[in-house]
């Protein structure tokens, strides 16, 4: 700065000061699109019985997520529970605050009836001899024997396990649903 003449010398402190004080700052976009929300199930309710389910997953983004339904407050867990029929905003947020929506539906299904619907199916392809109550531990001939084992019928009867192959029955797809919606329902005496 010796050489400079005191002009020069002004206008090249100036541009110091001025490149020392404006430094630009670049906004980094990290919400690029990435983040998806995944609706995996949607278990229905029941009437006067909010029941319903909803699993989500979470793919892409930064993690951990967080989910939310309808504005609510933020959680880890991505199953949504004891709803109602109705529709629902679920939105995921990831650590960098980035957040997805997608508006889901739980529907309604009717109310499975033990003794109309649940006890026919027993009694046609349980409570026969080989089985269920022929000298068998597990009797099936009182509404507290099925509850009790009410979650084992449903997971057999879904592998296509129970009735066993060799007793010759077979259960047809709605009454394996019966089953299930039943158990799912709170295995209701009705």
């Amino acid at each position: 700065m010796k050489n400079l003449n005191a002009k020069s010398r002004i206008v090249l402190f100036s541009l110091i000061l001025l490149s020392l004080s404006c430094s630009k700052t670049e906004e980094i976009n990290t919400c690029n699109g990435s983040l998806e929300l995944k609706v995996v199930d949607v278990f229905d309710a029941v009437e006067n019985q909010p029941i319903g389910q909803i699993v989500v997953d979470a793919t892409g983004g930064v993690q951990p997520y967080m989910y939310s339904i309808d504005g609510g407050s933020f959680s880890e867990s991505n199953q949504i529970t004891n709803l109602s029929t109705g529709s629902y905003t679920l939105t995921v947020k990831d650590a960098n605050d980035c957040t997805v929506e997608e508006e889901v539906f739980v529907s309604q299904q009717a109310i499975v009836s033990y003794s109309k619907e649940i006890v026919p199916i027993l009694e046609t392809n349980c409570m026969i001899s080989g089985c269920h109550c022929d000298g068998n531990s597990l009797c099936f001939d009182t509404y507290e024997n099925v509850k009790a084992n009410s979650r084992g019928i449903r997971d057999r009867t879904t592998a296509r396990a129970m009735p066993p192959s060799y007793s010759g029955k077979t259960l047809t797809d709605n009454e394996i649903t019966d089953i299930a919606n039943w158990v799912y329902q709170g295995t209701l005496n009705n």
